[in-house]
């Protein structure tokens, strides 16, 4: 059966930045193998003239040990080309079914590193993160994550982590200023984790909601069977684009479900025709590329899909209010005066929610504030955003009005030119 060409382990940046040190390694490599071969040579030679003096010359009485105890090394095995040298190497494990090692894609550290910094207060140091992100990861690291280095001194998947950590600083994501030894999570990087845990969420739920079509039986799928199901949901969610994501990403939720006991997932072998459930395969990323799989959830899964749609129902309450809020908001009328007033407040730089606040919901009490149907809203501020929308929610409202604000303000010559006079002011500070 043809396999699909591995996806590269590093993006082209990682690449950049250590292709030099892997060639200056390399060179420093050949050169200490250069030395090592004349340095073995050279004892071989020393121990051969020392025990052909044994016994012409009395021994030296300083000396503890006799100069034919120093073992002389032996010759290597004669074998084909490498093959000797090879074998004194450690055997290092490989997929059964690609003979290439399997590593846990880098992008699959980001979200753990971003959970655990928010768990830890948005800043903590390095060995702290470190811990906390091994234990999210536990089930998700493969065998040669947990490998050491060749330099022995750091296991690999904490020096991927490290590695990620730079491009995330370069994305805005982590603070690039922090103290030595100390990581945090900037503003960006909260509303990028904010972003991402809705999707685990997502693909969480339709890997259960997928595993509960058949009720209590199992529920045959493939690869695009299982996509077509989360473009059905993805559609319901409001966000299409979540079913156009790499296979391992609508996947990983279904084995890490499978892994903690939510669900049975069994894979049919077609030489011994047979299903096998897939604790008595090898590598289980490797087996959800090809063929059918069944998936039916435990009680405990039943249990989760239960939770996860209650919750499921919340997050489209709270979608139906952010809506319902901006179409309040996109409705109120505004005058040449209000907007005057708002590039005011930017001028005198104020803080970017007090002034949503402030002028938002005063411009929706002025043009009124009627709900869906025969529903009054009485308290914009209280019952639309206060307390039902969560702080992302919260925020992607305030950067939805402000974008909208300022273009309308634009509209008018003396007040674009005031924007854009404090928009240079406030990119030079």
């Amino acid at each position: 059966m043809a396999t699909e060409e591995p996806r590269s382990l590093l993006s082209p940046e990682e690449e950049g930045v250590l292709t030099p040190f892997r060639e200056k390694w390399e060179k420093e490599l050949a050169s200490l193998e250069h030395q090592l071969t004349a340095l073995i040579s050279r004892k071989s030679e020393l121990n051969r003239m020392l025990a052909s003096l044994d016994g012409i010359l009395p021994r030296n009485d300083d000396s503890d040990v006799a100069p034919n105890a120093v073992p002389i090394p032996k010759e290597p095995s004669p074998g084909p080309g490498l093959a000797g040298a090879a074998a004194a190497k450690p055997i290092i494990r490989q997929s059964a079914s690609s003979g290439r090692k399997v590593f846990t894609p880098v992008g699959a550290y980001w979200l753990p590193l971003l959970e655990a910094l928010k768990e830890l207060g948005g800043r903590a140091r390095r060995d702290e993160v470190l811990e906390l992100v091994g234990k999210k990861m536990h089930s998700i690291l493969t065998p040669e994550d947990q490998e050491l280095l060749p330099s022995g001194i750091e296991v690999r998947w904490k020096n991927r982590v490290a590695w990620q950590r730079e491009n995330m600083k370069r994305r805005g994501l982590l603070r690039d200023d922090s103290p030595l030894g100390v990581w945090e999570i900037t503003d960006a990087g909260e509303r990028w984790l904010g972003g991402q845990l809705s999707r685990q969420f997502f693909y969480m739920l339709v890997a259960l909601r997928i595993g509960h079509l058949s009720g209590g039986q199992p529920h045959p799928v493939t690869v695009g069977g299982y996509r077509n199901f989360v473009r059905q949901w993805a559609h319901e969610f409001g966000e299409p684009a979540l079913a156009e994501a790499d296979n391992h990403v609508l996947l990983d939720p279904m084995v890490l479900l499978w892994k903690d006991g939510y669900m049975e997932l069994k894979k049919y072998e077609p030489t011994g025709n047979l299903w096998r459930d897939f604790s008595e395969l090898g590598d289980v990323r490797q087996l959800v590329g090809s063929g059918d799989w069944t998936m039916r959830l435990t009680p405990e899964g039943r249990a989760m899909l239960a939770t996860l749609e209650e919750q499921a129902k919340m997050i489209n309450k709270r979608r139906a209010d952010v809506e319902r809020l901006k179409k309040l908001l996109e409705d109120a009328p505004r005058s040449y005066e209000f907007l005057s007033a708002y590039v005011r407040e930017l001028e005198l730089h104020r803080n970017e929610e007090d002034i949503f606040i402030r002028l938002a919901f005063q411009n929706v009490s002025v043009g009124g504030a009627s709900g869906r149907g025969d529903t009054f809203v009485t308290s914009p501020y209280s019952e639309l955003y206060d307390k039902p929308l969560e702080a992302s929610q919260k925020r992607e409202v305030r950067q939805w009005w402000h974008g909208k604000i300022q273009r309308e303000a634009e509209g008018h010559d003396d007040l674009r030119a005031r924007l854009a006079r404090f928009h240079s002011l406030k990119g030079g500070s």
